[in-house]
């Protein structure tokens, strides 16, 4: 099967014939050194070049293997006469080889039929051929119909974020995280313990009118935290030091009318004792720098943070259980050179090299989950590609009703065209670690 020169069609996504690349080099290894042929476009008046993706994707292989890469241009990717000559060129710059081995997976539809007919037509029997089916996670050969990997394609090829990011032309706003802050731990195994517990959550988020939750002193809190990115930088701290005296007048109001019930001080309890200090004071004059970050982490913990941290935590588990090598971040803010913003993913997974990502929200309103559901899917689809779509995994994990995370889980399937299989919704019900554990691991697996 395996040959001494692979060709493959570079795309606007680089991650398939990477993915492509990289099961066959790791074969090799044992056998001999795989020359690797990447066919790009070149730029036009009605095409994009495609050549920047070709030149990653053979900077990433040289540096994983060392592998040969030699890239090859098509002038016109709708034109069949332009492709066919462009191939009938690459198969005399093969020189005279025994085997060769075209993978179609990438490309567009007319590169992918006339390189074939043409390498068929030029090599004969010297030429086999198979493609990516993003469905089964394997590589299906056309002359057995069966699949060339003997497990599963994310078992095989394994990408972590950094060569996922660099091979994607992204580059980090800030970097990610990969484990929840140690400050923070045991707030979240007191929250864990509240969601076992039947109306634990809604103890903890209290409500205006008892005044003996988060939900009561929320607004003026996370009013002064809306601008703030990254409170670990002098000018963010800057700007919520300023937020939190314009809010001053409100959040006195607040303290007077305060009256924390046993669930919530149940949380703060659990927070470093220094923290809950800058808690009770609650007061920017009053507060140094790591008071200030501290009342910072301390209000995000409360608003939502909790529910990525908890989510985190439950798919580390999962993970670990069923693919031991995934790779797993918090806070994944993506952007590339050409932009002036970024988008932000709560967490996401590589699995091998399936991206799985994850909303999370405490919203219990289906129209505002529905939007976050949106928002997911198509991040995910933005940053794995429509050629991967089939692959992609998206998880929405709220806090609204079992009746409506029924309802949204059918909408957002119909409504934008992706399989029910594809993302799964977890709602209020589904939040205690071991269901979610479950929830999760079904859905994977």
């Amino acid at each position: 099967m395996f040959a001494r020169d692979l060709i493959l069609l570079v795309g606007t996504n680089s991650l398939p014939p990477y993915v492509v690349a990289c099961f066959f080099l790791e074969k090799a290894q044992s056998a001999f050194v795989c020359r690797v042929w990447l066919l790009y476009s070149e730029s036009g008046p009605q095409q994009m070049s495609t050549l920047p993706q070709a030149q990653q994707i053979a900077a990433g292989l040289q540096q994983r293997f060392g592998a040969e890469v030699c890239l090859h241009p098509i002038r016109d990717i709708s034109a069949a006469p332009a492709i066919q000559a462009d191939v009938a060129g690459l198969c005399e710059r093969l020189g005279p080889v025994e085997t060769v081995h075209f993978n179609y997976s990438g490309g567009t539809k007319a590169m992918a039929l006339h390189s074939y007919r043409t390498l068929e037509q030029k090599l004969g029997e010297r030429v086999s051929f198979s493609y990516l089916d993003g469905r089964r996670f394997c590589l299906v050969s056309d002359a057995s119909g069966q699949a060339i990997n003997a497990q599963d394609l994310r078992r095989c090829v394994q990408l972590d974020f950094k060569e996922w990011i660099q091979l994607n032309q992204f580059a980090l706003y800030r970097p990610f995280a990969q484990a929840v802050m140690p400050e923070l731990q045991q707030a979240l195994g007191q929250l864990q313990q509240l969601l076992q517990t039947e109306g634990g959550l809604q103890a903890f988020w209290g409500t205006q009118a008892a005044a003996d939750g988060w939900f009561y002193l929320r607004d003026p809190l996370m009013q002064a935290a809306s601008s703030v990115n990254d409170i670990s930088r002098s000018k963010y701290q800057k700007l919520y030091r300023r937020g939190l005296r314009q809010q001053a007048d409100a959040l006195a109001r607040k303290r007077q009318g305060f009256h924390p019930g046993p669930a919530f001080e149940q949380v703060l309890a659990a927070f470093p004792v220094d923290w809950q200090a800058a808690w009770r004071a609650l007061d920017p004059a009053l507060l140094d720098e790591a008071g200030l970050v501290a009342l910072y982490h301390i209000s995000r913990f409360c608003d939502g943070h909790w529910l990525e941290m908890h989510t985190f935590s439950v798919l580390q588990q999962v993970l670990a259980e069923c693919f031991a090598a995934a790779d797993l971040c918090m806070g994944l803010e993506l952007r590339q050179q050409n932009w002036d913003t970024y988008f932000e993913v709560d967490i996401a997974a590589l699995i091998g090299y399936q991206l799985l990502g994850v909303s999370c929200t405490t919203y219990n309103r289906k129209s505002a989950c529905k939007n976050k559901g949106f928002e997911i899917i198509h991040r995910v689809r933005q940053i794995g590609g429509d050629e991967v779509r089939e692959g992609l995994k998206m998880l929405l994990i709220t806090c609204v009703a079992p009746v409506e995370r029924e309802r949204l889980q059918q909408e957002l399937a119909v409504e934008t065209g992706t399989r029910r299989a594809n993302i799964l919704v977890c709602g209020q019900a589904d939040l205690a670690p071991e269901k979610l554990r479950e929830q999760i691991g079904q859905f994977l697996t």
